[in-house]
């Protein structure tokens, strides 16, 4: 029997230790707009919002996911504009440019790195931070 997509992230979305640490190194490169490619159902957001973030775009090419992103974001649980887009990094307006871009744990999913990072480098704003998040050993990766 296989799991449905994105049914891990269900369960990742309770590794409540984990989401505070990796959030806690990450928070002083996470500020103004920021771009979240794969979001899946939105869980990392709030572990990075922070005051210094004036506005969130949550990039899912998955329907459903999207959808549940959409729903969090439509009860303003978080206290700035959150926007969700269904697709990838190729459905943002050419112009959208962002301070902020994170991968959490999501590059590693996408087969062209190298296409991807560049066409994610288009949206940076000067000086921006493109944050990447991924299992750092083979032994780390799974079916998932």
């Amino acid at each position: 029997m296989s799991a449905s997509v994105g049914s891990e992230l269900e369960l990742f979305s309770d590794a409540r230790n984990w989401k505070t640490y990796f959030s806690r190194l990450l928070a002083p490169y996470v500020r103004g707009q920021v771009l979240e490619v794969g979001a899946g159902i939105g869980s990392n957001t709030p572990y990075l919002a922070t005051r210094a973030v004036r506005d969130w775009t949550s990039v899912e090419p998955d329907r459903a996911l999207a959808r549940r992103i959409a729903e969090c974001a439509a009860r303003r649980e978080l206290p700035f504009i959150w926007k969700v887009v269904t697709g990838t990094i190729a459905a943002l307006d050419p112009a959208a440019r962002f301070q902020t871009i994170l991968y959490i744990d999501v590059l590693e999913h996408i087969a062209d790195h190298r296409s991807e990072l560049s066409r994610a480098a288009l949206h940076l704003s000067a000086g921006g931070n493109l944050v990447v998040l991924a299992p750092a050993h083979q032994f780390l990766f799974s079916p998932f």
